[in-house]
């Protein structure tokens, strides 16, 4: 992989000089940042590779949208990231092929608090709100930003998260514009054109909800345990913050939009930061079952649905 910026930005000059805008951004663009993505899930490519393609991609998208022809309808579209939501390329895209489409688009880019979008809605009055989460945490993020506004204006989500996760997007109360750009643009056409009652969020059990809360509450003793029992034995290892502040957040995150297993797709993340740094991969397993054991000790049995799951998950590691 050689990181050429002078190479890449003559490979789509010439791209986009034989195919439409729509074509290259999807198919090239798009799908390279997509299989650059999964390479890295699997180990195979660095996230040095993932942000030098991600900034060359970007970098186009901004000049393209700079050079849209000006809106020919009088709606107004929000695009925007919920809080902790820093991959803004989907949202960019997507502000892109609505622009072409002669849509007044504002796309505000890097996250917006949920407290400061009721006063854009005063300035910008959009006929809809379109939110993009692309992991499990930013998902927990966009549904409170989609609670607060849809009560006051139409909300659509998309994101990749939604795409990897069945039955993920039934946990958002708003319009779920489905897996591909190519299939959001009629909907959100149609929903300008034909607006429609909010979609009923599926709400979590309450016993998981009670799970999430005392697991949030005893955090940083369970992971104080952690850190203390590695210590004892020496057997701390490089970026177990790391891990313990990711693992942590992503149990939140999947408690609180009421499936535990929803974690499972991130667990994958954890093994390459770890392989990534020279961590052998050994340790994952380990560390799932200490986590497990921490909350076993913290939580006792109200801890019992995440310390089973845990033990099941590591048992899936070949070491």
């Amino acid at each position: 992989f050689k990181f050429d910026t002078l190479v890449a930005e003559q490979i789509l000059n010439q791209a986009f000089a034989v195919h439409s805008v729509e074509i290259i951004c999807t198919e090239v663009m798009a799908r390279g940042l997509y299989e650059i993505g999964e390479l890295w899930y699997k180990g195979t490519s660095t996230v040095q590779q993932e942000h030098f393609a991600s900034e060359i991609a970007t970098r186009r998208l901004e000049a393209l949208i700079s050079a849209s022809p000006s809106p020919t309808r009088s709606e107004t579209i929000l695009i925007a990231c919920p809080p902790e939501e820093w991959h803004t390329f989907p949202s960019l895209l997507l502000t892109l092929f609505l622009r072409r489409r002669g849509w007044s688009v504002i796309p505000l880019g890097t996250p917006v608090p949920t407290e400061r979008m009721e006063e854009m809605l005063r300035t910008v009055s959009p006929k809809l709100v379109i939110l993009s989460a692309q992991t499990l945490v930013t998902a927990v993020s966009l549904r409170q930003v989609a609670r607060f506004l849809n009560k006051k204006v139409q909300v659509a989500f998309g994101g990749r998260v939604f795409n990897h996760i069945s039955g993920l997007a039934s946990r958002i109360p708003a319009h779920f514009l489905g897996n591909t750009i190519e299939s959001a643009i009629p909907l959100i056409e149609d929903l300008i054109n034909h607006p429609g009652p909010v979609p009923v969020e599926e709400v979590a059990e309450k016993k998981t909800l009670q799970t999430a809360a005392k697991y949030q509450e005893k955090r940083p003793v369970i992971e104080k345990f952690i850190l203390d029992y590695l210590k004892s034995r020496h057997g701390l290892f490089d970026y177990v913050d790391i891990a313990n502040h990711f693992l942590g957040d992503t149990l939140i995150a999947a408690l609180e939009l009421g499936d535990i297993s929803y974690i499972a797709t991130d667990i994958h993340w954890l093994t390459n930061l770890l392989m990534e740094r020279n961590i052998p991969p050994a340790v994952l397993p380990s560390f799932l079952n200490l986590y497990a054991q921490a909350i076993r000790e913290v939580l006792g049995g109200a801890g019992r649905p995440i310390s089973e799951w845990l033990l099941i998950e590591s048992q899936k590691f070949d070491v």
